[in-house]
């Protein structure tokens, strides 16, 4: 495994995706397979690099990060709360 795709499939495993069942996440490691192969031109390695910026940049969009509850939030969930009982 180089460098690229150990990269690629830490970004992956922080996302929660897998590539057995994510179509796009394979295609991302295989992206990151061709970056890694020395027989790879520059003209594809670039290619290959844009795309893989795109997979990874939509994988993010389908799965963000939990963000945690800011104080804000907090208050807001108690109110609604407040509110629904009455």
């Amino acid at each position: 495994m180089g460098p690229v795709e150990a990269a690629a499939v830490t970004e992956l495993k922080a996302l929660g995706v897998k590539p057995e069942t994510s179509a796009l996440a394979a295609a991302a490691l295989e992206l990151a397979r061709q970056l890694d192969n020395p027989r790879t031109s520059a003209t594809a390695k670039s290619m290959c690099a844009g795309r893989l910026q795109e997979a990874l940049d939509r994988l993010l969009e389908l799965n963000p990060p939990e963000q945690e509850a800011t104080p804000l939030d907090r208050i807001r969930t108690k109110l609604r709360l407040a509110e629904a009982e009455g």
